[in-house]
């Protein structure tokens, strides 16, 4: 084989594991060689994750013998210098302010760990950020719907991460079955936020139709790793009022286009 082949091989193991946050089967990642064209068989794909470790790339290995899964160490390590300007720390300070809306998310709490981070670099530096900080204030925004269950926006976040499809229950809000709860199969396209909710935009696998599900609403999830899914309408969130978004789903194998006035009561 020629040796560009076993690079790009290479590059692409690596790419299903920066998009498998719970790891790959070695028996999984030769499949999804194969399907991409690369017809290799399994003690090709031990060999290709020993040269990832040889160069240095962070891996790790959880369970024993053919059932091991192999995924990227989920961190990034600087370790060059990397100089900012005052004006650079000070704009990431009123970006943290401006984004206090959103305490309570996962969001939020990684950017606080960031700065926590940040600031045991800075010392006592980072008084003269906050002083300068209480020359601004923000318009109060909505505060986000702080009723969706961390373990399901996390493992949303995976499924679109890695394209997987969803399993989710999800509780109706009105009509003849609001307060009941049925379970859906959807493919995930995009989280949005608005109006302090967070909405999923997914594709209903049993009707192919483009529905919106408010995550306050979702009871469960669960990330089928063994399903995967290609987003197939490209999403264009317009917001046009304070209570209205209209959401615009473009289907370019159809030629049209869905659109859907958004108030509140979704899915």
């Amino acid at each position: 084989m020629a040796r560009h082949e076993m690079t790009l091989r290479v590059f692409r193991i690596l790419h299903y594991l920066e998009v498998s946050r719970y790891g790959l089967k070695v028996s999984e990642i030769h499949t999804r060689l194969d399907e991409d064209g690369f017809k290799v068989d399994i003690r090709t794909v031990y060999r290709d994750i020993e040269l990832l470790q040889k160069v240095h790339i962070p891996l790790e290995s959880e369970g024993s013998g053919d059932e091991s899964r192999w995924k990227l160490i989920p961190f990034t390590e600087v370790r060059q210098s990397i100089q900012f300007t005052y004006h650079e720390i000070f704009a990431l300070y009123v970006a943290r302010k401006s984004l206090d809306h959103l305490r309570g998310t996962p969001i939020h709490s990684a950017l606080e760990s960031m700065f926590v981070k940040l600031e045991k670099v800075l010392g006592k530096r980072t008084e003269m950020f906050q002083e300068l900080l209480g020359n601004l204030e923000f318009k109060p925004q909505m505060t986000w719907h702080t009723s969706v269950a961390p373990i399901v926006l996390d493992t949303v976040y995976s499924a679109l991460e890695e394209g997987q499809q969803l399993r989710i229950v999800y509780r109706a809000e009105g009509g003849e079955n609001a307060g009941e709860s049925k379970e859906r199969l959807v493919g995930p396209e995009c989280l949005y936020f608005a109006n302090g909710s967070v909405y999923l935009i997914a594709m209903d696998l049993s009707k192919n139709q483009p529905r919106t599900y408010a995550l306050s609403r979702v009871l469960e999830a669960e990330m089928l790793t063994d399903r995967e899914y290609n987003k197939q309408c490209p999403v264009s969130p317009k917001r046009t009022e304070m209570t209205q978004t209209n959401l615009t789903y473009s289907d370019g194998s159809r030629g049209g286009q869905i659109s859907r006035n958004w108030t509140g009561s979704v899915a």
